[in-house]
């Protein structure tokens, strides 16, 4: 997988669009000289308000800073019952950001079960063709310690997800409860 990079764009506009390569959901232009390809994956945040990502669906029009890219359903929900209008917002900065891949266990026919968390807020599991997104209220930060667990209940066909955290407090618990959710 390529490397993250640290350079800041400045987004211009993000724009919904169902006419486009499926599965792409938005088109996205970038300002700026650097091109980006298939596969990338953009961080997009606003003053560390609102923050999401975004995979490059379609670079054909990458020559204009212009990108086809998915953002899955459930972080589109997220962002919608945060702020209606935050397609339109202006202010956006993104980067290049893969996902943190905390477990893959594929099989020949490349299916199996992973677990990815992007943008530091979206646990997304994937099993077989399932795939669900678990959206944690506050991004993790980047150089502290958590612990992850996913938890899968195969009797109520349902998974759990906890992420740990350091517990600042020097008595009592050294770790305490960060998030949680079933998703199904």
């Amino acid at each position: 997988m390529p490397q993250d990079v640290k350079d800041e764009y400045e987004v211009v506009w993000i724009e919904p669009d169902s006419t486009i390569t499926q599965p792409a959901n938005y088109k996205i232009k970038i300002k700026g000289t650097k091109r980006f390809q298939i596969d990338d994956v953009f961080t997009i945040y606003r003053s560390e308000a609102l923050n999401f990502y975004a995979k490059v669906i379609d670079d054909n029009h990458a020559a204009t800073g212009i990108y086809w890219c998915q953002i899955d359903q459930p972080v589109v929900n997220y962002l919608n019952s945060v702020r209606a209008n935050w397609n339109t917002m202006t202010g956006y900065k993104m980067k290049l950001k893969y996902p943190i891949t905390l477990l893959d266990g594929r099989n020949e026919t490349n299916t199996g079960f992973t677990v990815s968390i992007g943008a530091n807020q979206f646990v997304k599991i994937k099993y077989a063709s399932q795939e669900y997104i678990a959206v944690m209220p506050e991004k993790l930060n980047d150089n502290q310690w958590y612990g992850v667990v996913v938890n899968i209940g195969n009797t109520w066909n349902q998974y759990n997800v906890y992420v740990w955290e350091q517990n600042p407090n020097t008595g009592g618990e050294k770790i305490r409860i960060k998030f949680y959710e079933t998703v199904k």
